[in-house]
């Protein structure tokens, strides 16, 4: 039985330009032709929908956590600490604990007290576009958005988005492959969220409110409150994770109807497929393409032996646009039938994102409110784009909108 290392399969050069550009119609392509594992230089990369799924669930495999950090010679300070104990990072009790702590800022209930904070701020922020003439959607909509939101839940200042979403920009580099060059600013903006977030807590224990964290301080867990480092610690993710998430998102979504007009005109004559087109931004263009992957356990899958500290990617992106599951992956249809197909651009398993459902209903209340707004949507010119090895979406996004009458 070969080991990953030892399997006969393809190689992807995903840092080839011309392979990034491609990047969803390869590897759909390598899916038909029988290709669920793929090497890259950086990991090896599991493709298809099954596959992924079954891994994301699988106990020998990690989050790669500080892991990450250390491939790239990063194995100490501020960035690698932090990334060693957020909840993004732990696993099996540990992790749970925590998760069940703050999975009560997302109930339904929870949900639902914020979309009329949605629905008011968006309104009063397309209120004020000037529409006749190009507008920057990134900068002036979809930066803005969740960070305001997350604030809401979190207990932060509204006013505060703005510091919030640089915070954000730069502690979200640690993501990528560049990190040893953004260490500075990722650092920098680690202990200046620390410091703000500090601050928040101690007011909320002097006066606690309406907001997790409040709720937080008041938590009993395991006959324990809940640690002053632990409070932080999820409050950061929360900021972080649920801002620039979800402005990606948003971005991606007025992106991809800019390019299908087609598909945006059925949204803004029948206001009930916004679900419908929610979960199809969310399959074919997820922010969240891959997740990284750390063996911590030996242990075979598929015939093939994943041996202790093998990093893999499992790619979302592509088992979202898999052929055995889904008709003319590569077409983006708004109306198209999916059957009981499941995207996994929110991954599934035990890291199952935390935010999905608050991420879903801003995608949803501000698409419903933007189609109501907007008659059309078109490029007013070429959008810039993140790396797609991070967190992907538009860096710009100009955009020509006309009214609806």
């Amino acid at each position: 039985m070969p080991t990953i290392d030892e399997a006969d399969v393809p190689f992807l050069d995903i840092f080839d330009p011309e392979v990034a550009a491609t990047l969803p119609e390869r590897t759909a392509q390598l899916l038909a032709d029988g290709h669920w594992l793929v090497r890259t230089p950086v990991w090896h990369s599991v493709l298809d929908h099954d596959g992924v799924r079954a891994l994301q669930k699988e106990p020998g495999l990690h989050t790669m956590g500080p892991a990450l950090l250390d491939l790239q010679g990063i194995n100490e300070g501020t960035l690698h600490d932090q990334s060693s104990r957020i909840i993004l990072s732990l696993e099996g009790e540990p992790h749970t604990r925590l998760r069940g702590l703050v999975a009560r800022a997302f109930t339904p209930r929870a949900i639902e007290r914020l979309r009329p904070v949605m629905r008011t701020w968006l309104a009063d922020k397309l209120d004020a576009l000037d529409l006749d003439r190009p507008i920057e959607f990134m900068t002036e909509v979809a930066e803005q958005y969740p960070v305001v939101m997350i604030c809401a839940l979190v207990g932060a200042p509204d006013h505060d988005w703005p510091q919030f979403s640089a915070w954000a920009t730069s502690i979200l580099k640690q993501g990528s492959f560049t990190v040893a060059e953004n260490l500075v600013e990722i650092e920098a903006a680690i202990d200046a969220m620390t410091v703000y977030i500090e601050a928040l807590v101690a007011e909320r224990q002097a006066g606690p409110g309406d907001d997790l964290i409040s709720a937080l301080l008041a938590i009993e867990a395991e006959g324990d409150r809940v640690s002053h480092q632990e409070v932080v610690d999820l409050v950061t993710a929360l900021l972080v994770a649920g801002s620039d998430t979800t402005r990606n998102e948003l971005g991606l979504a007025m992106l991809l109807f800019a390019q299908h007009p087609d598909q945006w005109s059925l949204v803004v004559n029948d206001p009930s497929l916004v679900p419908a087109a929610v979960d199809e931004v969310l399959r074919f263009e997820p922010t969240v393409g891959a997740n990284p992957r750390i063996v911590a356990e030996e242990f075979t899958f598929r015939d093939v032996t994943f041996p202790v500290g093998t990093a893999v990617g499992l790619i979302s992106g592509a088992a979202n646009r898999d052929p055995a599951h889904v008709v003319e992956p590569n077409r983006f249809d708004i109306t198209a039938d999916r059957g009981t197909f499941q995207h996994l651009a929110f991954g599934s398993g035990p890291h199952y994102c935390l935010g999905a459902s608050l991420a879903r209903a801003e995608l949803t209340e501000g698409l419903a409110l933007l189609a109501e707004r907007w008659a059309t949507v078109e490029l007013a010119g070429e959008p810039t784009m993140r790396d797609f090895t991070s967190l992907y979406g538009p860096i710009t996004l100009p955009l020509r909108v006309g009214p609806r009458a």
